[in-house]
């Protein structure tokens, strides 16, 4: 009835400069960021995950939610969470290509505090997304009564396929 997982990663960077064939002394070793996550499940029916995130010296909650899994057609989730709007954002630092993600990334919205309802309404093959946000962004306060709707749906026709070389 009961699971979890605690995980987390770090990510550093190493800068190293030559100029005219001849090392710089600015060098740099620097602890990019440093996740901390706690997530599982409850009764079966049910998800959590707690995700402190530090990037410098500030600690911050990237993903603080609590959500319903019973159905797959609808599904509910409450809390702090990536809204369901770019790709490049909700696949993770870890399966992305280059270690900095596109500078369009940052005109979307991203961790959000809200309520989502998601699903899929064919198994791996189409899915939706759509969540009622404050608009300010991760751990912004509710300043206002104004609110964000963003959705998304996803098609993949190959969701299913068997062969290596289109497998998910």
């Amino acid at each position: 009835n009961f699971e979890g997982h605690l995980g987390g990663r770090v990510l550093v960077h190493w800068r190293n400069f030559i100029y005219h064939n001849e090392r710089v002394h600015s060098d740099s070793f620097a602890f990019r960021q440093v996740k901390l996550h706690l997530q599982g499940k409850l009764w079966k029916d049910f998800e959590f995950k707690v995700e402190l995130n530090t990037t410098g010296a500030s600690v911050a909650l990237d993903d603080g939610y609590l959500g319903m899994t019973h159905w797959k057609l609808l599904q509910i989730r409450v809390g702090q969470f990536k809204s369901p709007m770019s790709l490049e954002e909700l696949t993770s630092t870890r399966f992305i290509d280059l270690p900095e993600r596109s500078v369009m990334n940052r005109l979307i919205p991203a961790r959000e505090l809200g309520i989502m309802l998601h699903g899929e309404i064919a198994e791996k093959i189409l899915g939706y997304g759509l969540m009622l946000s404050n608009g300010n962004g991760r751990n912004g306060p509710d300043e206002n009564s104004d609110k964000d709707l963003i959705g998304r749906v996803w098609f993949r026709p190959a969701g299913t396929a068997e062969s290596d070389y289109i497998k998910n």
